[in-house]
């Protein structure tokens, strides 16, 4: 058993010290921030050559290079002074809302979305006693209930790109 393991944390911390260095983590402007996507987009497009290669090594090589730009976004919007700590936390609690306890609604919901032409199963999770809405794609759909989470309070006034 290793004494320590080097988790997620680890590699933000050296993420930021990496984007300090270079100084990308004072470049702030929308052409910055258009820039980091292309990079972002190339790491994606490696993760999909990895998977039509069946390549693991590359696979895993360009998940955690795609965390590392993710995280240079991070690192940008907080030198903005955007709480992303904030809206991470919002953001995830409402992502756990789009599980619902409540067949009716979870039925209702399939039904709806069969109205829209968009086929979607409902599954019982017996460990979390909910329901998961899945479309055909394996994307995790909204229950008909489900209300969008208002992240507005974690930006600052008059920050722009």
């Amino acid at each position: 058993m290793k004494l320590t393991d080097y988790g997620i944390s680890d590699l933000m911390c050296d993420t930021d010290e990496f984007n300090d260095i270079a100084g990308n983590s004072k470049k702030l402007t929308k052409q910055d921030y258009q820039a980091q996507f292309k990079v972002l987009f190339e790491e994606v497009n490696e993760i999909k050559e990895a998977l039509d290669n069946s390549d693991v090594v590359e696979l895993v090589d360009g998940v955690i290079d795609s965390l590392v730009v993710i995280n240079g976004f991070v690192q940008k919007l907080e030198n903005q002074g955007i709480d992303m700590s904030k809206a991470m936390e919002l953001i995830a609690e409402n992502n756990l809302s789009k599980y619902t306890m409540n067949a009716y609604i979870a039925d209702a919901s399939v039904l709806e979305y069969k109205e829209k032409g968009i086929e979607v199963v409902s599954e019982f999770n017996k460990e979390h006693c909910v329901y998961v809405l899945r479309d055909t794609n394996g994307k995790i759909r909204k229950p008909i209930n489900f209300k969008s989470v208002d992240i507005s309070d974690c930006i600052p006034e008059g920050v722009k790109l």
